[in-house]
């Protein structure tokens, strides 16, 4: 098995279980604002991700940093908490986003 593939399939299992922790205990919370130092952390997640999608694995679209846990389900804004997805795959997501 690739690491690319392994990547993959890490990415794709936090990110369901983000979307359920998401569905059960947040989906009717207000968002939360972004911190004011929003732009320095997204354009890290990008940087730590050579600037490609962490799901897709392309690196030709426009990028999103995505909250692993939702902050509506408890999620923070640390880097720990933030993966580099293209804006197709974080659509895919987020249905408020389609």
């Amino acid at each position: 098995m690739s690491s690319d593939l392994i990547l993959t399939a890490i990415v794709s299992l936090i990110v369901g279980m983000a979307i359920w922790n998401w569905w059960i205990y947040g989906r009717h919370q207000v968002r939360t604002r972004y911190p004011p130092d929003w732009d320095t952390l997204r354009r890290e997640v990008y940087r730590r991700a050579s600037y490609t999608c962490q799901n897709c694995g392309r690196d030709d679209r426009v990028l999103n940093a995505h909250h692993i846990v939702p902050l509506s389900a408890g999620g923070t804004n640390e880097l720990t908490n933030l993966a580099c997805l293209c804006r197709h795959c974080h659509k895919l997501i987020h249905v408020h986003m389609r």
